[in-house]
């Protein structure tokens, strides 16, 4: 049984027995709930330092055609006072095909940059966008290729340059955003060479949404008219922020001064 094996793993953690015994309870709860809706529910069990389990309940179908109208209505009817859009496919069945059109021509029809994070778990046509920010792996599955190897030096690893190279030819983004892990990212411009932005982060607790902070930072910054090297530098100061907290973090202005400031 799914508890006994999580309870089993809580204790072998060292998970103190109160808080084994909430996150069981919380678990029975949303196996209950999901029977009849729609849901996606974690629990985390966490040392001092970091995360050591999490559980997950969800359905991953498409939405219906429905569902699809009302959220395009109301992204159209929130677009007029945008400069950005940022779609972030999570593989939960609600950024669909007909979804992605949708959004893509409203944005075109607006001047609106648009962003997507894939999610390769099914095929989508990704051509045209803004900024595509997939990490290593997604990046590989995406051009069909098997990463094998790898390069401490990123600018020198063939084959994730070679993804990088199909990406851009296939699929045609403006910007190309690779982000690599503890090695930082790699930022792509057709006709450009590569440029390759060092982790800054000093100690990682949790990496839970580092990659949703850095490609809205991105976004953020060249939005607000930064240069695109400068935008991205941005980016990975502010996910070097997140990971170093516990669970999926935000972080505020002051922070981000802050961490900037240490790494000057």
């Amino acid at each position: 049984k799914l508890e006994a094996q999580i309870a089993a793993e809580l204790l072998k953690q060292g998970t103190p027995e109160e808080k084994r015994a909430a996150l069981l309870e919380d678990i029975k709860r949303h196996e209950q709930e999901i029977a009849d809706i729609r849901e996606y529910q974690a629990a985390g069990a966490f040392s001092e330092t970091e995360a050591r389990l999490r559980v997950d309940r969800e359905t991953r179908g498409p939405v219906d055609e429905r569902d699809t109208g009302r959220l395009l209505q109301t992204i159209a009817k929130n677009l007029s006072g945008a400069d950005a859009v940022i779609v972030c496919d999570y593989g939960k069945g609600v950024v669909t095909q007909p979804l992605l059109d949708g959004v893509r021509q409203l944005c075109r029809a607006r001047g609106v940059w648009l962003s997507l994070d894939p999610k390769p778990v099914h095929e989508l046509s990704l051509t045209g966008l803004s900024l595509l920010t997939p990490n290593r792996k997604e990046a590989f599955e995406l051009a069909g290729v098997s990463d094998g190897t790898r390069n401490a030096d990123p600018l020198k690893d063939v084959n994730l340059m070679r993804v990088a190279d199909t990406l851009l030819m296939e699929l045609s983004p403006a910007l190309l955003l690779i982000t690599l892990g503890d090695q930082g990212m790699l930022l792509c411009q057709r006709g450009e060479k590569p440029f390759h932005i060092p982790t800054v982060a000093r100690e990682v607790f949790d990496v839970s949404g580092a990659g949703d902070t850095s490609l809205a930072a991105l976004v953020l910054a060249l939005s607000a008219g930064a240069k695109l090297e400068d935008a991205a530098h941005f980016a990975n100061a502010a996910a070097g922020v997140v990971v170093g907290k516990l669970g999926t973090a935000t972080v505020t202005p002051a922070e981000l001064r802050a961490y900037v400031a240490h790494e000057s």
